[in-house]
């Protein structure tokens, strides 16, 4: 009933937690021990045991990059890496919005000053 994994790697994608990723989760009704890792490299992969009653995740000589969830998560002897949600280009980033946002005010300003100079030029 336990998803244990010992001496073996489980590498997916390239070093990021993303939506191409893979993720294995337990919601056995028990607080017992759902994930257990030694000697273990892994990468791009998220673990989540989430049962109402809670359940533990425990990890020794590990390394990589992971997501663990769960009610307790014991550690001892790994070296993680520092990764970031790998997440699709959805959100323009800061620059781009200031950039369209100054053209769009170019944009407003320049048709005003069209509309203002066939103004006058029609009152004469």
């Amino acid at each position: 009933a336990n998803f244990l994994v010992s001496q073996a790697n489980i590498l997916i994608g390239d070093g990021g937690i993303g939506l191409n990723n893979v993720l294995f989760f337990s919601k056995k009704p028990d607080n017992d021990q759902h994930f257990n890792f030694s000697n273990t490299v892994l990468n791009g992969v998220a673990f989540w045991s989430v049962a109402r009653d809670g359940g533990e995740i425990n990890i020794d000589n590990a390394q990589g990059c992971v997501q663990f969830i769960a009610d307790k998560v014991t550690l001892n002897d790994v070296r993680f890496t520092r990764c970031a949600f790998d997440a699709p280009n959805v959100v323009p980033l800061p620059a781009s919005i200031i950039l369209l946002g100054t053209g769009l005010g170019l944009l407003a300003w320049s048709r005003r000053r069209r509309r203002g100079n066939a103004a006058s030029a029609g009152g004469n």
